[in-house]
């Protein structure tokens, strides 16, 4: 629904880009002990027509490959490209962050006052990032969070309910 309301070329090629957990892809591993992030963004490409007209499964299989292929070399080569100078990319449409915050543990956390009713990210400066979050008022529920700027709001969301 976001690819076609921005109303892309079917030619345009489009990325999209998810975390991979890098605990046990470098060598020699992190340790059990590690604490902090450890995670690099893996990344497919395809054009509009193909990711809206070639079954979901063709999507997936894409990004299990991508996942399955972040070896130690792509680690260090991402950090490598992190400690470059030009760090700033401009915002694309054609591009779809997806975080996959489902197997987070965040409804559990409890400080004092009970667990949380929701969870969610209060802001981002990345209007691309497509959160999927566990909806904590219905059992196996999911809400997803998804950044689009608001001349595009209207198609979207005739998009999403099938109102092409």
């Amino acid at each position: 629904a976001r690819v076609r309301a921005f109303k892309l070329h079917p030619t345009t090629s489009i990325c999209l880009q998810f975390p991979v957990n890098a605990r046990n892809r470098t060598n020699p591993a992190l340790g059990e002990n590690f604490t902090g992030n450890a995670f690099v963004l893996a990344s497919i490409m395809c054009t509009v027509t193909e990711l809206v007209e070639e079954p979901l499964e063709h999507t997936i299989a894409r990004i299990q490959s991508a996942k399955r292929s972040i070896s130690d070399e792509y680690v260090k080569a991402y950090l490598g490209a992190l400690e470059c100078r030009e760090k700033f990319l401009p915002s694309m449409r054609e591009l779809t962050i997806v975080s996959d915050w489902t197997k987070f543990c965040f409804h559990e956390i409890d400080f004092g006052e009970g667990r949380p009713a929701a969870v969610s990210p209060v802001s981002t400066t990345v209007p691309e990032v497509a959160y999927l979050m566990p909806d904590l008022g219905e059992e196996g529920g999911m809400l997803v969070r998804l950044g689009i700027e608001g001349q595009y709001l209207q198609e979207f969301i005739n998009n999403l309910y099938g109102n092409r």
